[in-house]
């Protein structure tokens, strides 16, 4: 009881202690989760800051790599540089150190005015020397490249305008050769383009300081304005910077910005890489505490059924208690009564002991007996050993008992536990003699019992083998009788199989004979009955006679041949056959010539709206060719009677040209004459968009020039969507679209609508 009570005070604290750290392990779980979600809203906000920086550095790397492929181009200059430059890179010309564009820096603030005084200037050829230089010329005549200025290092030099009169004076910035920084080896060229030109700011300064130098020098304002040597004038609105000079310088920053972007990006990557990892710490906590809580949950529940089981023990117990103080008053009565009884049980002790020892003698005098017949003794051996394992067992049985009188004993007292014990065991003694005597006799009883089954059961034997002799003899002739029979079987079974093989031949012959009498007599078994015992059956003939006569009449009806049962079916669906046919045919004859007629008006209809049609070409063509080439004469001549098969020749005149073939035209020129026609032909029937794919690719900037205002002129009309690389067309353009593939396989594009950047191109 005291124990129990332990127990489920135990179990009391040890759930208390449990409670206590589920609270504690739901309270870290409670903080895990909050922390999470803090790191899922920062990891997200750092996927959304890589994404915009990684489109930013999309956007970054596609403006680089676009000015990059302009620079590697050559973009915005003229074809003889670009001749010039290739020649160089492929090693035919020696000495070119590439455009003065190429070679000079400027800062953003000045790259109108530089550009401005350069002009065409900033695509000189800086050269090595004079040989270089004629080298070069020498490659454009050859080549037909066209024409080129190229400076050499040995011979162009320049000087500085003395400007110490303006030098503080309102508005004055700067020569405009100290604004530009190049390598020291191209200084006297850059003098030379640049040394006699100052930049001020405004068109307001520049006027005092032209004055000032009396106009010997060229003055430019940062916008553009220009105040030439000698006091001319030139301005008014630049339309758009070529950005040639700031091309590189462009680059660089977009490279520095590039780099800047992916470092940046790595700097997320890492701290995303951080997070994740302590994401995943604090996920495997949070995983590690919900398992202990779910393990404490369990152990809870444990203690919860450990505590129930202890309440029902302590009630168990408490009724066991009543139980055995019940027990207890009874033993205590018990008590009073064995020591009443304790003087008989003595005086019973001494006369079981005296009955005892008489019993020992009369076993003696029955092992005599016993040894007398073998077969007995070995019975009664057994039974002694049996007997022997009983009185062990009842002495184990006496000494488990002992150990309860001695429980009982230990509640009391041990003497007198012992001398209930012993008074027990002298009882059991008796009655266990009793029971081994009243044995004995038994199996003497029983031994003159089974010495006569047993000579019962020896006649019993000698008739049972005198039995078995006979039936095996009869066992012998049924064996033979049966083997005789099991021949006999096998023969009949021999004999069936070979007449259900001769029925089934037979009902195969039957089933042959009636099929034939179906199908070459048309008759059945019961018809041929009636006729082979009618009149018509001659039974007087041979067989022989019978086939032959069989035979002749086979050929016989072979020689009638086949009749078509359907032949009238046949011919009706012939007939509608017929009729469908000759009606198609009819309705074919007439569309064949509904058609001719149809041919005969369309060709007219065709040779009058062609003439037509010809008639506005021929004067659409004549002013798309003229408002393309800048002057000069076209038109389109038939030769022939029919409009439809003439031949159309195509006569052009160029400005300042006599042309008598289009062959001996230059390449641009025929794609422009091209581009002329087609103009013309759009011109005169309109559509509502057209696709032009790199169409003005061989044409010179002056012609593209040209062929992007026309499409500007016309675009109102009709939408042209130009695949182009060339700069005219781009710059006539309202909207461009710059296609690019950062991974491959995947193409992107970039938008800009030159309509919302006028004002700052302007």
């Amino acid at each position: 009881m005291k124990k129990a009570n332990r127990e489920k005070a135990d179990t009391e604290k040890e759930t208390a202690e449990k409670t206590s750290e589920k609270d504690e392990l739901r309270e870290g779980l409670d903080r895990d989760k909050e922390t999470l979600d803090t790191f899922e809203e920062k990891c997200e906000e750092l996927a959304e800051k890589k994404q915009k920086l990684r489109l930013k550095l999309m956007e970054t790397n596609q403006r680089r790599e676009t000015l990059e492929r302009m620079e590697r181009l050559l973009e915005g200059f003229s074809g003889s540089v670009k001749s010039v430059m290739s020649a160089a890179h492929d090693k035919e010309l020696s000495g070119i150190h590439g455009p003065v564009s190429k070679l000079i820096v400027t800062d953003p603030e000045y790259i109108t005015a530089i550009e401005t005084c350069l002009g065409a200037a900033m695509q000189n050829i800086v050269v090595e020397n004079e040989d270089a230089a004629k080298a070069a010329i020498a490659f454009l005549k050859r080549t037909n490249s066209g024409r080129a200025t190229f400076l050499p290092l040995t011979t162009v030099k320049g000087n500085l305008a003395d400007v110490r009169e303006v030098k503080n004076k309102k508005g004055f910035i700067s020569i405009a050769s100290e604004l530009v920084r190049c390598d020291d080896k191209y200084r006297d060229i850059v003098n030379s383009l640049l040394g006699r030109t100052v930049v001020c700011d405004t068109i307001e300064s520049a006027t005092p300081l032209a004055r000032a130098l009396n106009f010997k020098v060229r003055i430019i304002t940062l916008d553009g304005q220009l105040i030439n040597a000698g006091g001319s004038y030139t301005g008014g609105q630049t339309l758009k910077s070529s950005a040639i000079l700031t091309r590189r310088a462009d680059i660089e920053e977009l490279e520095r910005e590039g780099a800047k972007l992916e470092s940046e990006i790595s700097a997320i990557n890492t701290e995303i890489s951080d997070r994740q990892k302590e994401k995943s710490a604090i996920e495997s906590s949070f995983l590690e505490r919900e398992r202990e809580e779910e393990l404490l949950v369990r152990a809870l529940f444990e203690l919860e059924k450990k505590y129930s089981v202890c309440l029902e023990r302590i009630a168990s117990l408490e009724e066991t208690l009543k139980g055995v103080n019940a027990e207890y008053d009874s033993l205590a009565h018990t008590e009073n009564v064995t020591r009443d009884s304790m003087s008989e049980f003595e005086k019973k002790k001494e006369l079981i002991e005296a009955e005892f020892t008489s019993a020992s003698e009369r076993r003696d005098s029955l092992e005599k007996k016993v040894l007398e017949n073998e077969e007995r003794l070995l019975e009664l051996n057994a039974e002694a050993g049996e007997l022997s394992a009983r009185h062990t067992e009842l002495e184990v049985e006496l000494a488990s008992f002992g150990e309860r009188l001695d429980g009982i004993a230990n509640m009391r007292a041990a003497n007198e536990s012992a001398i209930v014990n012993a008074n027990a065991r002298l009882s059991e003694l008796d009655e266990r003699r009793v029971s081994a005597e009243r044995g004995i006799a038994d199996k003497l009883i029983e031994k003159a019992a089974v010495d006569t089954d047993i000579s019962v059961k020896d006649n019993e034997i000698k008739e049972c083998t005198e039995r078995i002799i006979r039936l095996e003899a009869e066992s012998l002739d049924i064996r033979a009788t049966q083997k005789s029979l099991t021949d006999k079987k096998e023969t009949s079974f021999r004999l069936v199989t070979q007449l259900k093989a001769k029925l089934d031949e037979l009902e195969n012959e039957k089933v042959n004979i009636l099929t034939r009498l179906a199908e070459d007599y048309e008759m059945d078994f019961d018809m041929a009955v009636v006729f082979a015992s009618s009149s018509h059956s001659n039974h007087s003939i041979s067989k022989e006679e019978r086939e032959e006569r069989l035979a002749f009449l086979r050929a016989e009806m072979k020689k009638l041949g086949n009749v078509n049962l359907d032949s009238i079916e046949e011919y009706r669906e012939t007939k509608e056959r017929y009729d469908f046919l000759k009606a198609q045919f009819d309705d074919a004859t007439n569309a064949k010539a509904s058609l001719e007629r149809m041919i005969v008006q369309l060709d007219a209809t065709m040779r009058e709206k062609f003439s037509e049609s010809l008639i506005k070409i021929q004067k659409a063509f004549k002013e798309t060719f003229v408002e393309l080439f800048g002057g000069g004469s076209a038109e389109i001549i038939v030769s022939g009677d029919d409009v439809l098969e003439c031949s159309i020749d195509i006569n052009v005149q160029p400005p300042g040209k006599i042309i008598k073939s289009l062959s001996l035209l230059s390449g641009g020129e025929q794609s422009i004459v091209a581009i002329a026609l087609y103009l013309a032909i759009l011109k005169v029937s309109p559509s509502p968009f057209c696709i032009f794919d790199e169409i003005e690719a061989a044409l010179d900037d002056a012609n593209v020039a040209r062929f992007g205002e026309y499409l500007k002129k016309y675009s109102l009309s009709t939408q042209f969507i130009v695949i182009t690389h060339r700069r005219g067309t781009m710059e006539a353009a309202d909207i461009l679209y710059g296609i690019t593939m950062q991974e491959k396989g995947v193409s992107d594009y970039i938008r800009v609508s030159l309509d919302e950047y006028q004002g700052e191109i302007n």
